[in-house]
């Protein structure tokens, strides 16, 4: 069997798989660890070592070839997994059962979504004329992000007919993952009315 401890997404922060031969043997016995997969990347997420380990008479543990090792990629993430099995055994048996998964859990924080700015000033256009305020993450996220943006108030008239100062919607904006800024796009008309701002 394998344990292990826990691990933490993070430069060089590994963990060390140990294996178990219960009941210990009188002879020599040896069994292979191999990558068997998992939802994260290797050589992005993390590295590993994989080979034979050999259990000498009336051994009953002994380390894997290498730690896993949790590499920082600098993304909020959920949980991801490494999977180790376990093959070829000599002297020895393994469970029908002989995966292990190690899971490496990000300390990346999850992102805050803000407005770039708190407040914006643009003139009337000459014409209509579509307007950009962009909403952002704090630190890039693997994981795709959405948030709903939508007009809370202000002294602007708003709506689809004549007369008014500008047309506004509810927008979903979706972030990709690693993408930390989108824009909300709303439209200002040529209103002829002076006004003040």
């Amino acid at each position: 069997t394998i344990t292990h401890p826990p691990a933490a997404d993070g430069l060089q922060t590994s963990t060390d798989p140990v294996l178990t031969l219960d009941p210990p043997s009188e002879i020599n016995a040896f069994v292979d660890v191999f990558y068997v997969g998992g939802t994260a990347d290797v050589a992005t997420d993390f590295t590993a070592s994989y080979g034979t380990v050999a259990f000498g008479p009336g051994e009953i543990s002994k380390p894997a070839p290498g730690p896993v090792v949790a590499l920082d990629d600098f993304l909020y993430e959920n949980v991801e997994t490494v999977r180790l099995g376990l093959r070829n055994p000599v002297s020895a048996r393994i469970p029908a059962e002989a995966a292990h998964t190690v899971e490496i859990v990000s300390n990346d924080a999850r992102p805050v979504i803000f407005f770039a700015a708190a407040q914006s000033e643009d003139d009337e256009p000459t014409g209509d004329a579509p307007r950009n305020v962009n909403v952002v993450l704090s630190n890039p996220s693997g994981l795709e992000t959405s948030v709903d943006v939508c007009r809370v108030g202000g002294t602007a008239t708003v709506g689809p007919g004549p007369g008014v100062d500008a047309q506004t919607s509810c927008q979903t904006l979706v972030f990709p993952p690693t993408q930390v800024t989108q824009a909300y796009t709303f439209i200002v008309f040529d209103d002829p009315v002076g006004e003040p701002a």
